[in-house]
């Protein structure tokens, strides 16, 4: 653990769209747990870096005497700049990724996009177009960047650039989100990755509407010649 200046052991870097939120739920209830006060600090990102280490200690007062601090911000898995930041202020940090299938995670996100008003072309469109909109608009890569960043390899890259393999966990949102026996062992692996014991094993239900529900829109989307090919860029053959 890392209890000088209130600092966290452990840090949920991503990704997006795969149960990040309910995993912060579900920590911050443990009793030796604490989690960031804001929903997502995203620190080591450019926009609030500036404010230093001291604004970043001050998310965290709020935990007192607790002895496991962690911190949820998927944006890290994306940033290109994240994991050296987290590495030079952090270097012993423990890191978890959460993978979701991309095709899926990237219709999520797309789905999120709808919620918030802010869609403007059907999901296949935003997708034939989403490297021109990038460039227009880098600045909302959250919200259009549906293929980048569901290229999980050249994200983990980054960070095992910087982190040993130890000390990183990889799991599957799907595992997670499975119930039973499939949800439990990835919730113990957490908690002991984490050094902690956890009784409460159950995942609190969070983003519903994240979930896919037409079964028939699934596989219209995996037997298209346009996702077959997608896939083929964002999965490596090794």
């Amino acid at each position: 653990m890392n209890r000088s200046g209130q600092l966290p052991s452990f840090i949920i870097v991503g990704a997006q769209k795969a149960g990040t939120t309910s995993l912060h739920i579900w920590l911050d209830c443990l009793p030796e747990v604490c989690m960031q006060r804001d929903k997502e600090t995203i620190f080591f990102d450019d926009a609030r870096f500036k404010r230093g280490i001291e604004w970043y200690c001050s998310r965290f007062k709020h935990c007192g005497s607790k002895d496991v601090l962690g911190e949820v911000s998927p944006e890290y898995l994306f940033s290109p700049v994240a994991a050296e930041r987290i590495h030079g202020m952090l270097p012993d940090i423990r890191l978890i990724f959460i993978f979701r299938e991309p095709v899926q995670r990237a219709y999520s996100q797309y789905l999120m996009s709808c919620r918030k008003g802010l869609k403007t072309l059907r999901f296949c469109e935003a997708l034939i177009h989403e490297e021109k909109r990038l460039r227009e608009h880098p600045e909302l890569s959250s919200i259009i960047g549906y293929m980048k960043r569901s290229r999980y390899c050249e994200q983990v890259r980054r960070y095992l650039k910087y982190f040993r393999r130890n000390q990183c966990l990889f799991l599957k949102f799907e595992d997670l989100v499975a119930g039973g026996d499939r949800s439990r062992e990835v919730l113990l692996a957490i908690a002991d990755f984490i050094g902690i014991e956890a009784e409460d094993l159950s995942l609190p239900k969070k983003n519903p509407a994240s979930i896919p529900r037409w079964p028939w829109l699934q596989q219209a989307l995996y037997s298209s010649p346009f996702w077959k090919r997608w896939i083929r860029v964002i999965v490596p053959a090794h």
